[in-house]
């Protein structure tokens, strides 16, 4: 392994729990996005990592629990 893996290791966090409170704030702002067309700054957990990212949202399926936002560049994340 190199030097750079074993640090990146090293930075991993396991995922956070939401307390119900949290999920709600989460849900509002993400909505407002959807219906406003704003960007917001996300952040979110990805194999290991919180990792934070100005995008905005432009889909949310509710019953299968998926986001599909665009950041700047117009990249998709779901």
């Amino acid at each position: 392994l190199n030097m750079r893996k074993i640090i990146g290791e090293k930075l991993k966090v396991q995922k956070p729990l939401l307390t119900n409170e949290a999920k709600e704030r989460i849900s509002d702002k993400l909505l407002t996005s959807l219906l406003s067309e704003k960007e917001i700054l996300v952040t979110y957990f990805e194999d290991g990592y919180i990792l934070t990212s100005y995008m905005t949202v432009v889909h949310i399926n509710p019953v299968k629990q998926i986001v599909i936002c665009t950041d700047a560049f117009y990249k998709t994340y779901v």
